[in-house]
């Protein structure tokens, strides 16, 4: 990653300071050589994951449906708080356990740990603010007249 790091490097100082093309010109070949390079270099990465690390990811998903209400249309959910439909609550539950049974088993952990994170980003995009607006009496303390008041005894 250096040598691709000073290629890039070199290629922008050129961009910047070059008085003729051909410096521009052997710049971008010397760039396209060292991307080249390190596209042939790259390899795919092997996901390790333990059952701490995924027991980890577990009680953030936990965290993550927390005060989350449950709505079809979100006019039962105040507007400060937020909801999601009974299936987008479901997709996370059933993520949940299946990583659950991935610690139970010692198998799939990793395969679970993916699937986890897939389903706690599409849980995070699927959470939408309620839309009940308090009636007038809701959150208003409750005032009696004099005569209200004479007439309560």
């Amino acid at each position: 990653m250096n040598a691709f790091d000073i290629a890039i490097g070199a290629a922008e100082t050129v961009r910047t300071n070059a008085v003729e093309q051909l410096e521009l010109d052997i710049a971008a070949i010397t760039l396209n050589t060292a991307i080249n390079t390190f596209n042939a270099a790259k390899q795919d990465g092997q996901l390790t994951v333990d059952a701490v690390a995924l027991q980890n990811l577990i009680d953030d998903a936990n965290d993550l449906k927390a005060g989350i209400a449950i709505s079809t249309n979100g006019n039962d959910v105040g507007q400060n708080a937020y909801w999601v439909t009974q299936s987008e609550m479901n997709a996370l539950n059933n993520a949940i356990t299946a990583a659950e049974n991935a610690i139970t088993n010692n198998s799939g952990l990793s395969t679970a740990y993916l699937a986890l994170t897939t389903a706690m980003a599409v849980f995070e995009n699927a959470k939408k603010p309620g839309t009940l607006v308090p009636t007038h009496n809701q959150n208003r303390p409750q005032f009696f007249t004099l005569d209200q008041c004479s007439r309560r005894r």
